[in-house]
């Protein structure tokens, strides 16, 4: 087989954005999480969410403006503007930035060997990988950050493998910088690349410390942005070293590293662990797997240390898992059919998963779109109604509601929506206990009564928040981190209160 040419290459550009595009429209969510509102509307058209439901905009819109760095929203917005959509808009976006991500980790596989065939297989299980498709539907920055970010390692990996130049390093910093201003995480790029700068410029002229400053220009504007705009992630990221954090960070660390093989395909892993084994092997290519070694132990922390972990996360790790993957498929040893073998399982594994995980995702938000648009169509304008998700339900009922902190304010004639997502089996008892407190007080009208079965994702099975309070997940033993679905029964509830007089 011969190296791919640009034609070549434009084919996988083409192939990943037309699979993703395909798989969106197929799979469009009956709902979205209130991230993929905040970013595909708050730069677009905030006006209309702040007309219908005013209260809501105010106490939401402000945190989601600054979780992220602005540069994703900003061209989002953009897009948005050519198709009046900002929610399609977002996801064309994100599957134009797969298609150049999958080129780019191609390219970054060919810079490590030239084995035929290695770059395309790069390409394609990065076009392909489940997790990424999956973070794309949610109008979500991930696959550009990814880009970006991925752009940075080719003049790093350049640098290492025999340029030793500065420019070479200035644009890994400026694009490092950039990604940053997509998600925060890129931070983690910047002691390997401290490192390698105080390197070069030790056995260099001096004179190349200029090209420092304008490189770093990005990374301070990230920085900027995050204590202008998200003052409490800087909290967040003092809590880091809190001897609670320091207790738990074991568990959720090893957590994370067993979720590698489910979120990323049991072919893959195998073949990334084979890659790392050829990366330290090989003396030409050590500097190379210490960095990517380095990241992928950086990244797994970051994760670590989050207070919300999902195994999903982990998607900010492929280009440390598809690049080796990559490089150990072409150090196989030539057995007939091995390589091609190994190759075609990987690529089914993940066109067969990505679908599956996508339809469980389209009603993934179905419950509390229909239990905001029962409380639009049950309860009068005039009264009083509380829910305890204040979060997302107001956006679908079209309404400002009340947040119900203490089931003892709710009065008599005041209606009540007891939907709490994410709170699965633990919730579904608590609404149980919160309809019988009720029962005890007065006389309770049900309006709507939903049980659904809520098929999770691998992340979420894989969540300490879900394993902590349902005994039920952890009696299925160690297989649970590899089920990529376990159904759980979720129960929401929209009633009338009158109490006993």
């Amino acid at each position: 087989m011969r190296h791919l040419t640009n034609r070549h290459w434009l084919l996988v550009f083409a192939v990943a954005v037309l699979w993703r595009l395909g798989l969106y429209i197929a799979y469009t969510p009956l709902g979205l999480e209130p991230d993929g509102l905040g970013l595909g509307v708050l730069f677009w058209r905030p006006d209309l969410l702040h007309a219908v439901v005013p209260d809501w905009y105010e106490t939401l819109m402000p945190k989601v403006a600054g979780y992220w760095p602005p540069f994703y929203p900003l061209l989002n917005s953009l897009v948005g503007r050519l198709f009046d959509d900002p929610l399609f808009a977002g996801r064309v976006v994100s599957a134009l930035s797969a298609g150049g991500l999958a080129v780019v980790l191609g390219l970054i596989v060919r810079r490590v060997t030239r084995e035929p065939g290695a770059d395309l297989l790069a390409a394609l299980l990065m076009a392909t990988a489940p997790l990424a498709v999956f973070w794309d539907t949610r109008v979500r920055p991930e696959t550009l950050y990814l880009l970006v970010y991925s752009g940075s390692l080719v003049f790093a990996i350049d640098y290492l493998g025999g340029a030793r130049r500065a420019r070479e390093l200035a644009w890994a910093t400026a694009l490092a910088g950039i990604a940053a201003c997509v998600k925060y995480e890129a931070v983690v790029l910047l002691p390997a690349l401290v490192w390698l700068w105080v390197a070069h410029l030790r056995k260099k002229t001096r004179r190349e410390w200029w090209l420092v400053f304008p490189a770093l220009i990005p990374l301070l504007l990230a920085l900027a942005w995050m204590v202008t705009h998200s003052p409490d992630r800087v909290g967040d990221y003092r809590d880091l070293f809190s001897g609670m954090m320091l207790r738990q960070f074991p568990v959720w660390f090893g957590l994370s590293l067993a979720a590698l093989p489910s979120v990323f395909m049991w072919p893959v892993a195998a073949l990334t662990a084979f890659g790392y084994y050829i990366l330290f092997r090989e003396r030409s290519t050590r500097p190379l797997a210490f960095l990517f070694s380095y990241l992928l132990v950086a990244h797994l922390a970051t994760i670590a240390v989050g207070y919300n972990w999902i195994a999903r996360y982990l998607v900010t790790l492929a280009p440390f898992i598809i690049v080796p993957a990559a490089l150990g498929w072409a150090g196989l040893p030539p057995v007939r059919w091995l390589r091609w073998g190994m190759a075609i399982l990987a690529l089914a594994a993940s066109l067969y998963v990505a679908p599956q995980w996508l339809g469980a995702e389209r009603d993934h938000w179905a419950e509390t779109v229909l239990d905001g648009r029962a409380v639009a169509e049950i309860v009068p304008p005039a009264a009083r109604c509380w829910s305890d998700d204040p979060y997302l339900t107001p956006y679908w009922a079209g309404r400002d509601l009340k947040t119900l902190d203490d089931l003892d304010e709710v009065a008599a004639g005041d209606f009540v929506l007891l939907n709490d997502f994410y709170g699965a089996l633990r919730h579904k008892r608590l609404v149980e206990k919160s309809l019988s407190r009720l029962r005890q007080r007065g006389s309770v009208k049900i309006l709507a009564d939903n049980t659904q079965v809520y098929t999770p994702l691998a992340g979420d099975v894989i969540d300490p928040h879900h394993l902590a309070a349902a005994p039920d997940l952890r009696a299925l033993g160690p297989w649970t981190f590899w089920q990529r679905q376990v159904p759980i029964g979720v129960r929401t509830t929209l009633l009338q209160f009158e109490p006993t007089h």
